[in-house]
């Protein structure tokens, strides 16, 4: 699971669901082994010369971050994770809105996979709350397969 909060709880009070969960890093804890991995030998420096900041909506991403688990020696692999709403809130002190944040540049690389991967979202989707990436992994599927497009917000059921 790559969500922080429920690997925690599992790990708590279901420890016989630890075998059960997938081993593969969370997208944050990827680019944290990339960027102080990775960068540090390309650009010939220590890993603790290079900081990696994460933007997530969730809080539990600094629980994320804060493990043992992604540390390289004595060096986390994300130095500090932001949550959307306090991003929100420093450009609100600033007296900033979102909107007059000028673009930079991108690469063609990134601009081509940003572009794809959010066509799947519309102006329903609410990406910057928590759930969020879930409702991202459940369009995307029922996309890639099933072949159907969800447009709107989901619809959920509780089952008990």
């Amino acid at each position: 699971s790559a969500c922080p909060g429920w690997i925690c709880y599992a790990e708590k009070t279901h420890p016989e669901f630890i075998p059960l969960i997938s081993t593969a890093k969370s997208p944050q804890a990827i680019v944290g082994t990339v960027v102080k991995q990775y960068f540090a030998k390309q650009w010939d420096v220590p890993v603790d010369s290079l900081y990696h900041l994460s933007l997530y909506a969730c809080y539990d991403k600094k629980l994320e971050a804060s493990r043992n688990d992604f540390k390289i020696g004595e060096t986390r692999e994300t130095d500090c994770v932001l949550s959307s709403s306090e991003i929100l809130e420093v450009l609100s002190k600033e007296g900033l809105e979102w909107d007059d944040i000028p673009l930079g540049p991108i690469n063609e690389a990134a601009q081509v996979y940003l572009s794809r991967e959010m066509a799947h979202w519309d102006a329903d989707s609410e990406f910057e709350a928590s759930g969020g990436y879930l409702e991202f992994v459940m369009r995307y599927a029922a996309q890639e397969l099933f072949g159907h497009s969800i447009h709107g917000p989901l619809q959920y059921k509780q089952r008990r």
